[in-house]
Order: structure tokens, then sequence, then C-alpha cells
């Protein structure tokens, strides 16, 4: 009887690890180096860089959004699902996205966007400098 629920369980979990592994072209699509400076409130401007590699890793880079000078650097690995694009971060802020042609639009932590998508201070547009990071 163990067996079964080990071997159930075990099919489970690749049907579902099957599904959360996108296919390289989908990776290659929205793959590149991208930059934006950031209006999230009339005071605080952030500059993000996010770069998205076609073998599913990103590297984002980012002031603190808790205030201080610091900088966030982190890494990790990110899922495309249609045109959205689902960075795995420790992070709150700054996991979703969206992608128009060749720029990414920003949503916020809930998975909404921050204001209307004809807002050109949400885009990261495309960065031909990526020696950032």
């Amino acid at each position: 009887m163990r067996t079964f629920i080990y071997i159930g369980l075990l099919s489970l979990s690749l049907i579902s690890c099957g599904e959360a592994v996108n296919e390289q072209k989908d990776l290659a699509a929205v793959a590149g180096s991208y930059y934006g400076v950031l209006s999230l409130n009339p005071e605080t401007e952030i500059d993000l860089k996010l770069e998205l590699s076609s073998n599913g890793f990103y590297k984002i880079v980012h002031p603190s959004l808790m205030g201080s000078d610091q900088l966030v650097r982190e890494s990790g690995v990110f899922m495309v699902k249609g045109d959205e694009v689902e960075l795995a971060r420790l992070q709150k802020g700054f996991r979703y996205f969206k992608k128009m042609g060749d720029q990414l639009f920003v949503y916020n932590l809930f998975h909404q966007p921050y204001t209307s998508f004809s807002d050109s201070a949400f885009y990261l547009q495309p960065d031909t400098d990526a020696k950032a990071f």
C-alpha cells in the first residue's frame, strides 16, 4: 500500500514539474536586458535593471524599496505564462511583468498594473548597454 502512495505522489510531482517548465522558444521570446526609471510616487524614482536569459534565469538590480540607499541585487529563475513573466523572488516587489512588443510592463506585487497601460513610466525598455550586470 505504501508503494502505491509513493508512486502516486511521485507521478503528481512529475506532472506539476512538467507544467512549470517553459519551452525554450517561450524563454527566448522574452530573453534580453531591460532598463527603466519607474516613478512609484511623486518623490521616488527607481532605476530598475532586469536581465532575462534564454535558459530561464534572471538578474535584477534596483534600489531597496524600504527607503534605504542600498541596492538590491538578486538572481533566480523565471517563468513565462503567455505574455506574462513571473520572477521567483524573495523580495515582494517587481515580480510580475507583461511583454508588450519589445518592452516589459511592470505590475505591482498584487499582479495588477500600477497605473494604466498607456503610462510610459511603468515600462522597461530594451537595454542596449547591459554592462551593468
